[in-house]
C-alpha cells in the first residue's frame, strides 16, 4: 500500500500553481486601456469647454472684460486664466482651436467663440 505524503512535490507544486493563479487574477493591478482613457478625456474636455463658454455667456462682467482686450494672444491668455480660476483646465491651444473653429477666414479682424465675436487689433 502506498502512503500519500501531503508534503511531497506531487502535491505542493500544483498547489503553488493554483495559489499563483489566484493571486494573479485577484490581486495583480489592472492596467487601464490608455487609448480609451485618452478618448474619454478628450470628450470630457470638449464638453467642459462648452460649459465654460456657457458660464462666460451668462457673466456680463467677464464679457465686458473681454471687450476691452482687443488682442488675440492676450484674449487667449485671459480665457485660460479665467478658466483656471473657475476650475477648468484648458491650454492656449484648446482656446485657439476653438477660435479657429468659430472664426471664418473673412473675419480676420475678429475673434469668434461659440458665444460671440470680438474685434481685435491686427
Amino acid at each position: 500500500m502506498t502512503s500519500f505524503n501531503i508534503l511531497s512535490n506531487d502535491f505542493i507544486f500544483p498547489l503553488f500553481l493554483l495559489a499563483l493563479f489566484i493571486y494573479i487574477i485577484f490581486f495583480f493591478p489592472q492596467t487601464p486601456n490608455i487609448e480609451v482613457e485618452a478618448v474619454r478625456e478628450i470628450t470630457k474636455d470638449g464638453n467642459r469647454l462648452e460649459e465654460f463658454y456657457e458660464l462666460l455667456a451668462q457673466d456680463q462682467s467677464l464679457q465686458s472684460e473681454i471687450d476691452t482686450i482687443g488682442n488675440r494672444d492676450l484674449l487667449v491668455d485671459y480665457l485660460v486664466k479665467i478658466s483656471t480660476n473657475l476650475g477648468y483646465c484648458f491650454t492656449s491651444l484648446d482656446i485657439n482651436n476653438s477660435i479657429n473653429e468659430n472664426t471664418e477666414v473673412s473675419q480676420d479682424d475678429y475673434v469668434c467663440l461659440p458665444i460671440g465675436c470680438w474685434r481685435i487689433s491686427s
